[in-house]
């Protein structure tokens, strides 16, 4: 029966397991590096977050120290280990509780390679003729002109491109066409719209009419009106003549 259990929480450790094509990857990052298949190895981070990271900002970052020797052939998968520091205090003047506990979830990513800086456009963007990827880009005359381009990573609704012409490169400050693809042509000007100028003309679309002001109800309501009735006409009333009753045992004329 166990009595207690000892945990490690500063450096505390995350395990996680990469798939067979990842490990190839990861494999072949360490082949190019001066130390060869080191590996594990303290240049190696791995970017964490908990499940409160809704927006996948990893804002955590510890290193591999561990790396199993065989990959699960039931998964397919191979255990790797980050060491990630978790600093505490119990001092009663200024505790500061860990922020990770054994047993937790977190979220990692494994980066590989240097970090190198891409253009991300939105994928409506990107167009296609025949086997090439398209961007249109109007100039400051607003006249529209392609662009070949070679499509990489992509991230919710943003790719990344790049020039396939060196001598054509492409700018963080370049106009590129999102809607209406189809009516552009090479050297012919367009009416460029903004994204914000479009969502200023969808939102008056949708706005409701101004409230109209209700007329002010009065302090006192007048008493109801009745109609007179109209006086009788002298031909409709005409008084009877008195006649004498008939006397006992006479007879009436």
């Amino acid at each position: 029966t166990t009595l207690t259990t000892i945990v490690s929480i500063d450096p505390i450790f995350v395990y996680f397991n990469v798939d067979e094509p990842t490990l190839v990857r990861v494999m072949t990052h360490a082949r190019a590096t001066p130390r060869g298949l080191s590996l594990p190895r303290k240049e190696t981070f791995v970017d964490v977050g908990l499940v409160d990271d809704v927006e996948r900002k990893y804002p955590h970052h510890s290193r591999v120290d561990f790396l199993n020797n065989q990959v699960d052939a039931k998964t397919a998968t191979i255990t790797m280990r980050g060491r990630l520091d978790n600093p505490h205090s119990s001092d009663p003047a200024a505790p500061r509780p860990p922020l990770f506990r054994p047993g937790m979830f977190a979220r990692i990513r494994l980066p590989l390679g240097d970090a190198v800086e891409r253009l991300f456009v939105p994928e409506a963007a990107v167009g296609s003729n025949q086997d090439r990827k398209i961007l249109w880009v109007v100039g400051q005359d607003d006249v529209a002109a392609t662009h070949e381009v070679q499509v990489g990573q992509k991230l919710g609704t943003w790719v990344a491109v790049s020039a396939v012409d060196p001598t054509r490169p492409l700018a963080a400050t370049d106009r590129v066409v999102v809607r209406g693809l189809q009516r552009c042509r090479e050297g012919k000007p367009v009416r460029p719209v903004t994204a914000a100028e479009e969502e200023l003309g969808r939102a008056s679309l949708v706005a409701p009419d101004p409230p109209q002001e209700l007329p002010t109800a009065p302090d006192h309501l007048p008493a109801p009106s009745v109609p007179t009735p109209p006086p009788p006409s002298p031909d409709a009333v005409r008084p009877a003549a008195a006649e004498p009753l008939p006397a006992p045992g006479e007879a009436a004329p």
